[in-house]
């Protein structure tokens, strides 16, 4: 006994030539993916408060040439350490430049990162406790956000409340400025002031 089986070709072609074409079409789109790289120095002042700096970088790592850095600060202020955290594969050259030229309350935090690969999306972010200022640009721009304070910012041993109750910090109001400053530059680049001020 004889069992024909009767197969239709043209569906199984069309399916074929179709799982080429994901084949073909899938590796190109992988490849050309943007990753996030990202480096967060904190820089350490003299009064124990902590400002951190981010950098959020939409490349690949090896696109990276520097990262700079420019803290402005009151006056009165130095800078005794820098930290760097973040993306340990990211391996540009990072710059932070300080200046303590401001009035009470004012911190300026210019940031320029430098990349291989024109136009990358970089969203620069700084946090002083409570206070967060972000503004988002392209590579080779100066990326400012300048986060105010009512007063200068107390010491930490002035100001321990359990975590329970942030509400009780009086002297932390947020209070954002996007006025333009006069910033040192390595070489002319537009400037992008930051818009917008959260907290958590």
């Amino acid at each position: 006994m004889l069992i024909t089986l009767h197969i239709p070709v043209r569906p199984l072609l069309w399916l074929g030539i179709a799982g080429l074409v994901l084949v073909l079409v899938w590796p190109q789109h992988a490849l050309g993916r943007v990753e996030s790289c990202r480096r967060d120095p904190i820089a350490f002042l003299s009064n124990g408060q902590q400002i951190m700096m981010t950098a959020v970088i939409g490349t690949e790592p090896e696109n990276v040439q520097n990262i700079t850095y420019i803290l402005r600060v009151p006056k009165g202020l130095t800078m005794s350490r820098v930290v760097y955290q973040g993306n340990s594969a990211v391996k540009a050259s990072e710059d932070v430049r300080f200046f303590a030229d401001q009035p009470p309350g004012s911190f300026t935090i210019a940031t320029v990162v430098k990349t291989t690969v024109k136009d990358v999306s970089v969203q620069a972010t700084t946090r002083i406790r409570q206070l967060v200022g972000s503004v988002s640009g392209l590579s080779h721009q100066q990326l400012t956000v300048t986060l105010q304070t009512a007063g200068t910012i107390p010491s930490p041993s002035a100001t321990a409340v359990p975590s329970a109750t942030p509400a009780s910090v009086p002297t932390m109001t947020p209070m954002f400025e996007s006025t333009p400053t006069t910033m040192p530059t390595l070489e002319p680049t537009p400037t992008i002031e930051s818009v917008a001020v959260t907290t958590p």
